[in-house]
């Protein structure tokens, strides 16, 4: 009987027992976060966690380089609290302690990882500051800084600035050149008077110079006090530098670099600036014959700086003297690559002699042939020709015309000098004496009509010519141009293109890299900049250094490339 009731009264009370919580993983509920401390000071670290049944909480430390981690050295910290948490400081902080620490909560259901980093700045060691100032610990930040040496500036002796300003005392113009980093000096001692502001009492037109002869520029400035005067030089595609600390600017020998914009600049206080009229100097040099370029993917700059872009294998009139036969220029394209046109072939009638000049400087004179060695020159007296290499281009010298070719697919006709007001007829356009520095597209009409015209259906089977159009996203478009200004960004081309038109190559070089356009290993840039290093020859400038080693086309045709295994068409004969 006593037994039933024992049972009955353990099931009466089992209805209000409460059973336990469910098991549950480890919850971090506060986390390690980043601190900043100078070495040797206090550092510490808090992480709390709930869970069931309740989680054990370590605070570890990453050894560095290593994926283990070891507990904080117990030596430097203090007691934990109670179990789901863990708190340790440490004391003294060295550059060791200098890391990443985690906090881990764990229990039979689970675990928990924060982490945090413990930055331990080693002070003034880690900057330089410079001579007027002096290093600190900056007490919110615990970061180093430079700042101002304090000053106790209790005297009274005004001096006047060359800011023209007004200053308390020599130790209060320190003090604000080094608040403001500053350099100004004392003008005289005692009270500035007020500044009038400066006046530039010159008006310069343009100035036109020849070569070689002297340039006296005077700068008329005024006002109280005298203001110094600057003089300014902007050259093409360049920023404005200083030429002159002077009034009087003067150039013994005027130059090619001498040429662009000048202004001077007169200047009181500071901050008071007056400045003449922007004017134009214009250094005189001689005219740069009259030369029509194909360059890559069928770009074409007229004999009058007009351009355009063409397609379509076949051969082709590239120039002639409409008004007589005695020479002609014929130019044969082919495809360097899907959806391209590369010029493959140049091919040269003068009077009673012809010549072919293809791939890798082979020379096909119909009754001889052969490859043009670096530094050779073969000169046939009865005919007025001389092949000769410069470089890595072979230039065919003729009474009227001079052809350069660079072995792959760049080819320039030159005008000679007693020839150079020629009537023209072919894809290089017309020779009106129109040739001018910048150069302006062709019309597509025109572009196309004479390209049309200069066809040579007879020789084979063309292709319909039409005129390019590049497309290419605009993150192909930025590494190119990218590309392409580095590897025109040479020194040496400074001179040269203020004289001939830079951006013409540029574009051509663009335009090719970002369509892919390349032929074996002598990519578009390395052409484009061969290119211009011609015209520029052509031009009278040495550029020479500005021949890029990768570029070097030798290293692409020159030996038994051309010679032996011809590898390229038009390396071969093919009149």
């Amino acid at each position: 009987m006593m037994t039933i009731l024992v049972i009955a009264v353990f099931l009466f009370l089992g209805d209000y027992v409460r059973a336990g919580p469910d098991p549950t993983s480890p919850i971090i509920t506060i986390g390690l976060s980043n601190i900043t401390v100078s070495q040797g000071q206090r550092a510490q670290l808090f992480c709390e966690a709930i869970g069931f049944p309740k989680p054990k909480v370590k605070i570890l430390k990453r050894i560095k380089g290593s994926t283990k981690h070891i507990d904080v050295d117990l030596s430097k910290i203090g007691t934990p609290l109670e179990t789901g948490n863990a708190f340790k400081v440490i004391r003294e902080t060295t550059v060791d302690d200098e890391g990443w620490y985690y906090c881990r909560a764990k229990n039979k259901i689970g675990v928990q990882i924060t982490r945090a980093y413990i930055r331990i700045n080693r002070g003034c060691s880690t900057i330089h500051c410079p001579s007027h100032k002096v290093c600190e610990i900056n007490t919110f930040t615990n970061e180093p800084v430079c700042r101002c040496p304090v000053r106790a500036c209790n005297d009274f002796d005004a001096v006047c600035g060359t800011d023209c300003n007004t200053y308390f005392s020599k130790c209060f113009l320190d003090a604000q050149n080094c608040e403001m980093d500053k350099n100004v000096t004392i003008k005289h001692r005692g009270f500035c008077s007020i500044p009038s502001p400066p006046v530039v009492d010159y008006w310069q037109t343009n100035v036109t110079v020849a070569m070689g002869m002297p340039i006296e520029l005077q700068c008329n400035a005024k006002g109280s006090p005298m203001p110094t005067v600057n003089w300014y030089h902007e050259l093409r595609d360049e920023d404005p530098v200083l030429v002159s600390d002077h009034d009087t600017l003067y150039i013994p020998s005027a130059q090619v670099l001498d040429n662009g914009l000048y202004f001077c600049q007169a200047q009181t206080c500071g901050d008071l600036i007056a400045q003449s009229n922007v004017f134009k100097v214009k250094v005189e040099t001689p005219p740069v014959l009259p030369t029509c370029v194909v360059a890559g993917n069928g770009h074409v700059r007229t004999f009058d700086s007009q351009s355009y872009s063409f397609g379509g294998q076949c051969s082709y009139l590239m120039a002639r003297n409409c008004h007589n036969s005695d020479w002609y220029v014929y130019n044969r394209f082919g495809g360097c690559q899907v959806g391209a046109t590369c010029l493959e072939a140049i091919t040269v009638y003068h009077k009673n002699v012809f010549f072919e000049i293809g791939r890798g400087w082979y020379v096909n004179m119909g009754h001889e042939n052969f490859v043009m060695k670096e530094n050779e020159e073969r000169t046939y007296v009865e005919d007025e020709l001389t092949f000769r290499m410069n470089g890595t281009h072979l230039h065919a010298d003729l009474p009227e015309i001079k052809v350069i070719w660079d072995g792959v697919t760049t080819a320039h006709v030159v005008l000679q000098e007693g020839h150079k007001d020629t009537s023209t007829c072919g894809i290089c356009g017309g020779n009106y004496g129109e040739n001018s520095y910048r150069s302006s597209m062709l019309g597509q009409d025109e572009a196309l009509k004479l390209v049309v015209d200069s066809r040579l259906d007879y020789y084979r089977q063309c292709e319909p010519s039409y005129l390019q159009t590049y497309q290419c996203s605009a993150s192909s478009r930025s590494q190119a141009t990218a590309m392409c200004k580095d590897i025109f960004n040479c020194p040496g081309f400074r001179s040269c293109k203020q004289v001939v038109d830079m951006g013409w190559y540029m574009s051509t070089c663009i335009q090719d890299s970002c369509s892919k356009e390349y032929l074996s290993a002598y990519p578009s840039p390395c052409r484009a900049t061969a290119a211009f290093n011609e015209m520029c020859a052509v031009a009278g400038f040495d550029v020479s250094e500005c021949i890029h080693k990768e570029c070097n086309v030798k290293n692409v045709l020159v030996g038994s490339h051309c010679a032996d295994t011809l590898p390229f068409r038009g390396c071969g004969p093919t009149l």
